[in-house]
């Protein structure tokens, strides 16, 4: 994000600065050309996140394939009942994938001292599931209780907003009033006046993922982290230049 920002500024305060004004020879109603200053804004949110995503996995191997995944569907099945004695809803629990691999070990060696192919001697079965957690205070104990109702494998947590559409049309709003502000500085210290808007593009937004820190979920349980996310957006304006009275 500070990569974005600063990048962003520096095309707004040296490239700019040197290049933007500038005369066109379009001719404007009165017959002069137009003169133009075109300026990049940018803004930038911060805020908590309030939606955790979590992927996590049951693994149970055993001789028979059909065993494995009986032993991994059971397991299944406790993660989405410890999800619900939790607060999550049913429909913020969902099956992801399913696999089914051999599991080998190595060939014995031969008379001749040459190793054997491998020897399957079980199968594992793998079930993921996506679960979402929408108070993101309980995700700690969360946890505790699917490793407890048998989860053993955590993919990972994906931290979010819920809101990102508002989150960055305050950005847009902040990097208007900048870009406005920027503008009407360098017309002024160039001795000029700010005119009206003759263009405005949206030049990019930036919803990054949670920067992580030492924060400790709420509940008893696993610490989590989610940060805060900073929500960035860009505009490009372009504004006429008239006399100063």
């Amino acid at each position: 994000m500070k990569n974005f920002r600063s990048s962003s500024l520096a095309v707004s305060f040296v490239a700019l600065a040197v290049l933007v004004l500038t005369s066109f020879a379009t001719e404007a109603a009165a017959g002069n050309p137009t003169r133009t200053i075109t300026v990049t804004g940018v803004g930038d949110v911060a805020t908590r996140p309030d939606t955790a995503e979590i992927q996590i996995s049951v693994v149970s191997i055993s001789e028979g394939a059909g065993k494995a995944l009986d032993m991994a569907s059971e397991r299944a099945k406790a993660l989405v009942k410890a999800s619900a004695d939790n607060g999550v809803a049913e429909k913020d629990v969902r099956t992801g994938t399913v696999s089914l691999a051999p599991v080998y070990r190595d060939g014995e060696k031969t008379k001749d001292g040459k190793i054997g192919p491998p020897v399957i001697i079980g199968h594992r079965a793998t079930l993921s599931s996506r679960i979402v957690v929408r108070d993101i205070s309980t995700v700690g104990k969360l946890l505790d209780s699917l490793v407890d109702a048998g989860a053993n494998r955590l993919s990972g947590i994906r931290f979010q907003v819920s809101n990102q559409d508002e989150m960055v049309n305050k950005a847009r709003i902040l990097a208007i009033k900048d870009a406005h502000a920027l503008a009407t500085l360098m017309t002024n210290e160039a001795g000029t006046k700010l005119g009206k808007v003759l263009r405005i593009e949206d030049a990019g937004s930036v919803v990054p993922q949670a920067r992580m820190r030492d924060i400790v979920s709420e509940s008893v349980g696993i610490p989590v982290m989610p940060g805060e996310m900073e929500v960035a957006a860009q505009v490009r304006i372009t504004y006429s230049i008239v006399d100063a009275p």
